[in-house]
């Protein structure tokens, strides 16, 4: 239920925006997968041939791939407890699951508390509404009172973790971890590409982007998507090395009904999508972190995201608003190439 988002590639392209110098003795080398978090994953990284660079860009994805299966909500696998299972276990019994869905779930449940509730991991009972009106009908939306329905089974008081195990502690409630999963998997795996397998590289994990190394030290050109329609050309182009880059953005999975237009972020305060803005970019030291800040800016008045943001240390943001004017953070427009 998460964005997809069009940072750095557009679809099926392999990575023509970005850029860095030639690191002595390397070769620069991209390759795509469409297969991980229902999304696009692109390395675009310097290796010592193209038989290291695949080698290496298997062992990356296959890593993509144990989170993907264990973060997956649709979908069971043999000997997986994911996350599935801890919502087919709802009300029911705990469930035994390893770290890395731990580790995911207790960064769910700070993230709630650092976003006032903006981001809410409990909120699949209205998600789900969505993701079905939007999947199975597009030609009607929720009604409040099924909607309110559904959000009384979303307290993030019924998430209740041990060293071991997680339970729902309520049937009709479930989990959906969009808003986080793919920020902090791709976190996960860029910290271990960094220390086995590329010096430099940029990866983009459904637009989750992290760049490192830099080559020539000037940084990697990251192009981000302008959100208008038809727009013919990205909004900006980053100069960035040691940073994430996350966007949210209407512009991915929406659907209209009479002339309207309702995309697949939702707003846990008024159960219905936001309208704030058509996009909001966010510069973090971190995937996990851009990730979880992009929803809850995107969730928030531009002024009040704007402040929130200049609070924070090593984080700058720009917002495109409702009339396609831009809201820069102070010194989000230091990283724009010009």
């Amino acid at each position: 239920m998460k964005k997809i988002i069009c940072v750095l590639i557009c679809a099926l392209m392999a990575v023509p925006l970005i850029s860095c110098g030639r690191i002595q003795g390397a070769q620069k080398y991209s390759q795509t997968a469409f297969d991980l978090f229902d999304t696009v994953v692109t390395v675009t990284a310097y290796d010592e041939s193209q038989a290291a660079f695949d080698g290496h860009f298997n062992e990356f994805t296959a890593l993509l791939e144990e989170y993907d299966k264990a973060y997956d909500i649709y979908n069971s696998y043999d000997g997986l407890n994911n996350l599935k299972t801890v919502n087919d276990n709802a009300g029911i019994a705990p469930v035994e699951v390893d770290g890395k869905i731990l580790d995911l779930l207790n960064e769910g449940k700070a993230v709630y508390e650092q976003s006032g509730g903006r981001v809410n991991i409990c909120l699949g009972a209205v998600l789900s509404i969505w993701h079905n009106y939007r999947e199975a009908d597009a030609t009607a939306v929720p009604s409040v009172q099924e909607l309110e329905n559904a959000a009384q089974h979303t307290a993030i008081g019924l998430l209740e973790l041990t060293d071991t195990t997680a339970y729902i502690k309520d049937s009709e409630a479930s989990l959906d971890v969009g808003a986080i999963a793919k920020g902090y998997a791709a976190e996960q795996a860029c910290k271990y590409a960094k220390e086995n397998l590329w010096s430099s590289a940029v990866i983009s994990v459904g637009g989750n982007v992290i760049a490192y190394g830099a080559g020539n030290g000037e940084g990697w050109n990251i192009a981000i998507e302008n959100p208008k329609e038809n727009a013919g050309d990205y909004l900006h182009t980053l100069g960035l090395t040691e940073k994430a880059v996350v966007t949210s953005a209407d512009t991915q999975r929406y659907y209209y009904v009479d002339g309207k237009k309702y995309c697949h972020i939702i707003n846990p305060e008024t159960l219905f999508p936001s309208e704030y803005m058509h996009s909001v970019t966010v510069i973090a030291d971190s995937s996990a972190e851009a990730d979880a800040l992009s929803t809850m800016l995107f969730n928030m008045s531009i002024d009040d995201g704007r402040e929130y943001v200049e609070g924070l240390d090593g984080v700058e943001a720009v917002f495109v608003d409702l009339d396609y004017n831009e809201v820069f953070t102070s010194g989000f427009e230091a990283y724009i190439k010009r």
